[in-house]
């Protein structure tokens, strides 16, 4: 139990280090630990007491901690920008002709709808269905001349590609909508 305790508080003070949530660190480690209860409860690797609270504890905390860095994209702050769309990296405000846009570095930009002069669909083929999509603007700015917006909301796989590109053509259609009017 003594190591399931130090790998949690190492796990936790890490995440607080690296400006995460401990939420994520704190949920799997209490999982982890009632799993570990479960199975040492049930006889399942009873064996040099390798199951247990304590070491469902540790693991969970650790598995808590890598996962905090897989976390989904945040959606755009309501304090600055009020949307009546919005996807993961996309949202329009219509009221004020604004569209907020996270690019595929992770940077934001807020541009008012006559800074966007083209908008087009790009992706790749991959075994007959389209992946890796994007929505691809072109602005009027000198320093951001084209803003790549990644569709990623679903894993990258046979099933969830499709998914995304249907995300992508929906919100192309949104911004045509929205801009041509």
């Amino acid at each position: 139990m003594a190591i399931g305790l130090l790998f949690f508080a190492v796990a936790l003070a890490l995440a607080m280090a690296s400006k995460k949530s401990p939420k994520r660190v704190v949920t799997w480690a209490v999982g982890g630990a009632v799993v570990g209860g479960l199975v040492s409860a049930v006889g399942i690797l009873p064996l040099f007491g390798l199951a247990g609270p304590g070491i469902g504890l540790g693991l969970g905390a650790v598995t808590g901690f890598v996962r905090s860095f897989h976390h989904s994209a945040a959606k755009p702050q309501q304090a600055a920008f009020e949307a009546t769309h919005s996807h993961d990296n996309v949202a329009i405000n219509e009221g004020r002709n604004l569209l907020w846009a996270r690019d595929e570095h992770g940077r934001e930009y807020t541009l008012e709808a006559r800074e966007i002069r083209e908008w087009s669909h790009l992706w790749v083929a991959d075994r007959g269905y389209k992946a890796n999509n994007r929505l691809q603007l072109r602005t009027t700015r000198l320093d951001t001349p084209v803003i790549t917006i990644p569709f990623k909301r679903h894993p990258a796989t046979i099933f969830g590609a499709p998914k995304n590109a249907q995300e992508c053509e929906e919100w192309h259609g949104r911004l045509s909508a929205f801009l041509q009017r």
